[in-house]
């Protein structure tokens, strides 16, 4: 699975699993008034509305949510065990991950 494909994923079953619940719901992003948060997916990309909505959501790491150094998104990379959970753990708990450090761990 792509990385583009998952994104495309996770907005469309959130979406649908709380149908009920605006609050929950992540909105698309719009192509024809955001800014490309990734410099590989254009507003002309089929999935930057689903990549956009998750990144301006702050569920996946990109440079609105603090993090310089992720400024691509490489949509058609194979999706690693760790963006499977870098994404899904923040989607699910609303809050993004701790920082781990060996102390912490400890």
């Amino acid at each position: 699975m792509t990385r583009r494909e998952y994104a495309r994923w996770m907005l469309a079953v959130n979406n649908k699993f709380y149908g009920g619940e605006r609050t929950r719901k992540i909105r698309p992003g719009v192509s024809s008034s955001s800014q490309p948060v990734f410099q590989d997916v254009p507003a002309s990309d089929p999935d930057f509305a689903a990549i956009q909505g998750l990144a301006e959501a702050g569920i996946i790491p990109s440079p609105l949510t603090g993090s310089t150094t992720t400024v691509t998104f490489r949509p058609n990379a194979p999706l690693t065990r760790k963006d499977l959970l870098l994404w899904k753990v923040p989607l699910d708990t609303r809050q993004a991950l701790p920082e781990a450090s060996v102390s912490a761990v400890q």
